[in-house]
């Protein structure tokens, strides 16, 4: 009587040629197409899944049952038996989105990168604009290492949002990475004009590495001295690092502006103002040794060594009794002593029998 029925309909559909075992066929799909879409509703995924290989058994070419079939798997956790399934689908439909983006959880989880990516590019082929999946793509090509592929999609997500510093900050580091250093300094220095002053001197950082790479020697002093200037809590160890590096290289300007700012951070490195000093005197420059000198004996008073040279250029400018009453300051530092004393006895020479065996016993001269 039903299928009787069914044939008066489909008489009046004009489809009366069907046989009787298709019109079974159509019935057996819709019904277990009709029990698995219930069954997954009702989250019985198992018996969904059942359903729906009864439906792929009856029609191997109905490419949403695969997919749900595949998807009622994933959800069982029954990955295997799901990627076969999504296989089959995307046999059918290769640009089925939603095939294509399980596949690529499957493939995630099983570690297999490049099946992933390949379904990620797929999505996009549909999708260009979905950038939740454009920016897993991106981030799995760079876990792959295929840095290249990684950059072009992060270029893309980039102009879709411009202000997003994540995606800058890692088109720097990529870029670095393949030693495209001109291309790294291009999203650096876009990192360098907004933010706070911290988020500045951390790409400062990152931006004077690269030169430092590149042996851009110039840009490196110039990145050194701004971060001395932005992060005033640290600057002696970046003029202490533009030093270094101007020693290395041997230049003598850098070298001296290095060490005039580490002076200015620190009056009381002894050493560097030494080194500054002396730099002067042998360059005639009492006046400029004299200042740095005056400089770190605020900060020590009894700074012996600083006292001696204070001393020496005072006497390079020929005030000679002013020099003695700097060296006899010295004198207190028993390290410094006998240079002080013989420097004093060079300007006035000792007179009584006592300051001239001292004298011999000092060594007579220096």
């Amino acid at each position: 009587m039903k299928i009787q029925l069914i044939f008066l309909l489909l008489a009046i559909c004009g489809i009366s040629n069907l046989s009787a075992t298709e019109i079974s066929f159509a019935d057996s799909v819709k019904k277990y197409k009709f029990l698995a879409k219930m069954s997954r509703q009702q989250k019985d995924y198992q018996e969904a899944a059942e359903f729906y290989r009864k439906v792929t058994l009856f029609d191997a070419k109905d490419q949403k049952s695969w997919f749900f079939l595949g998807d009622v798997l994933y959800r069982s956790r029954d990955f295997i038996q799901a990627k076969a399934a999504f296989v089959s689908a995307l046999k059918l439909d290769s640009l089925h989105v939603n095939t294509n983006v399980r596949l690529y959880s499957v493939y995630s989880h099983e570690s297999d990168l490049d099946s992933a990516a390949a379904a990620l590019e797929r999505v996009l082929i549909v999708k260009p604009r979905k950038e939740e999946y454009r920016r897993k793509l991106a981030d799995l090509y760079r876990l792959q290492g295929a840095s290249k592929k990684s950059i072009f999609h992060y270029e893309l997500l980039l102009d879709a949002d411009k202000s997003d510093e994540g995606i800058v900050e890692i088109l720097a580091i990529l870029n670095q990475d393949l030693g495209h250093i001109e291309e790294a300094l291009k999203w650096r220095r876009v990192l360098l004009s907004g933010g706070d002053v911290r988020s500045q001197i951390e790409q400062l950082e990152d931006v004077t590495s690269l030169h430092l790479e590149s042996e851009n020697h110039l840009e490196v002093f110039k990145s050194l001295y701004r971060l001395a200037l932005l992060d005033t809590a640290n600057e002696y160890s970046y003029y202490s690092r533009a030093a270094i590096l101007a020693e290395k290289i041997e230049d003598e300007l850098n070298l001296v502006k290095a060490r005039e700012g580490m002076i200015r951070a620190d009056p009381s490195d002894t050493d560097t103002v030494v080194q500054l000093a002396e730099w002067y005197i042998k360059r005639d420059q009492a006046k400029l040794a004299e200042k740095w000198l005056d400089r770190g004996l605020e900060a020590d008073g009894n700074a012996a060594q600083l006292l001696v040279l204070k001393g020496d250029v005072l006497l390079q400018s020929e005030k000679n009794q002013a020099a003695v009453s700097v060296y006899e300051r010295a004198k207190g530092d028993p390290t410094w002593e006998r240079i002080a004393q013989q420097r004093i006895w060079n300007i006035n020479p000792p007179e009584t029998e006592e300051e001239k065996l001292k004298r011999a016993f000092f060594g007579g001269s220096e």
